[in-house]
């Protein structure tokens, strides 16, 4: 009797190596792809930790570098406006200005509170003098004006923005306007 050999033959030896390889390979995907799943969501969180401080560094900039608003003492009334004031420092001798024109004025517009500037124009902007199309106490206080007048409207609330308050205004603030009248069409 002849012994056989039971030594698997080369081929068999390359397969069952390349089985183990995979069987290896696969085993350790599934050690280290949660590792990298998690080094990845680590790395993710940072990126949005980082990108939060960035915006909060970005709004504390803005926030440094916004203009500090400007404020006219000479703007400022103390107590509360009740009724419309239209004081003339400079009679005019131009057109005189009515309701339904388009008017061309310099201005300057402050909180009544405490003279804080919230819009003014030097270079001189063109209103239609209507209801609607302006606060009511431009449309009650400019008519009668003349063209080279200077003249300051002290605003309560209720005939400028009221209880709803604009951009910048807050709600139930009286305002202050000294305005130039340029020209009247």
């Amino acid at each position: 009797m002849q012994k056989k050999d039971t030594k698997p033959d080369r081929q068999t030896q390359i397969f069952a190596i390349v089985i183990l390889f995979i069987f290896a390979g696969s085993l350790l995907a599934g050690f280290v792809a949660p590792l990298m799943n998690r080094d990845k969501k680590a790395n993710d969180q940072a990126d949005v930790q980082k990108q939060i401080e960035d915006l909060q560094k970005q709004q504390a900039d803005a926030e440094a570098n916004a203009p500090v608003p400007e404020v006219d003492p000479n703007l400022k009334q103390e107590g509360d406006i009740t009724a419309m004031q239209i004081i003339d420092s400079t009679t005019g001798t131009g057109t005189e200005a009515k309701e339904g024109d388009t008017i061309k004025v310099k201005y300057k517009g402050a909180l009544a509170k405490d003279g804080t500037i919230f819009d003014s124009n030097s270079d001189g902007v063109e209103f239609k003098l209507a209801a609607g199309s302006l606060i009511q106490g431009w449309v009650e206080g400019i008519p009668g004006m003349k063209v080279g007048g200077k003249r300051r409207l002290i605003i309560p609330s209720d005939k400028a923005y009221g209880p709803q308050g604009t951009q910048g205004i807050a709600p139930d603030s009286d305002l202050i306007f000294d305005i130039e009248l340029i020209n009247v069409k």
